[in-house]
């Protein structure tokens, strides 16, 4: 089985990424990220995969280079990052890792799991 995590991201105008983060199936020892971009207040609008390094040795180190990616497309494009979403739930980075990352990256986004910010506790 291959295990994934898809994290959302929504901004305060009309452009949202989606980042996917995969574990290696051969080794299981590795992951990838992919950032795709759904821009619709650029002069470029349209829909985009934003290349990331081949492979990460952890979850968080993906998603820390998947959410920079985002980061830096967001300050070019004059938008902010409002909310990250998990909508199948924290597969590989929890919620409070995830939230440990945006306050390293200097985001202001509030961090949900299926759409909730409650912790399910």
């Amino acid at each position: 089985m291959i295990r994934l995590q898809e994290v959302r991201i929504e901004t305060n105008k009309k452009c949202s990424f989606s980042i996917h983060l995969v574990e290696n199936v051969a080794n299981k020892t590795d992951f990838s990220c992919e950032v795709d971009v759904f821009d619709f207040v650029s002069n470029h609008p349209g829909s985009y995969r934003i290349s990331t390094k081949n492979t990460f040795p952890t979850p968080i180190e993906a998603l820390e280079d998947g959410l920079n990616q985002a980061k830096n497309y967001s300050k070019n494009s004059h938008v902010t990052i409002c909310v990250i979403d998990n909508p199948c739930n924290c597969e590989l980075v929890s919620k409070k890792d995830q939230q440990d990352l945006v306050r390293k990256l200097n985001l202001s986004a509030q961090v949900t799991e299926n759409g909730s910010t409650e912790d399910g506790s």
